[in-house]
């Protein structure tokens, strides 16, 4: 499966998970080809658990990803990783 373009995941995600706190890597750490999304501004739906808890319940949470958003990601042929407590970039798998 082809990965989304980056431009295109991040329209996306800014569209339908409300995540407004999003850049290219290049202005994070130099990489050209990720996506940074600041975890602490959670833009997420009201009603909805917050999208990124970094010790969030195994049972709604992989590795600190609401299940849907990380299930989301890996469809659209991207993977992610926390760079810190703040902080996850996403890169093409």
């Amino acid at each position: 499966m082809k990965a989304t373009g980056r431009k295109k995941l991040m329209a996306i995600i800014w569209d339908e998970f409300r995540i407004t706190h999003i850049n290219t890597s290049e202005d994070f750490n130099g990489d050209d080809s990720g996506i940074v999304l600041a975890s602490e501004f959670d833009d997420s739906e009201d009603g909805h658990e917050p999208i990124f808890d970094y010790s969030g319940d195994e049972d709604k949470y992989e590795e600190g990803v609401r299940m849907d958003f990380s299930e989301f990601i890996k469809k659209e042929g991207w993977v992610f990783a926390w760079v810190d407590c703040g902080h996850v970039i996403l890169h093409k798998n």
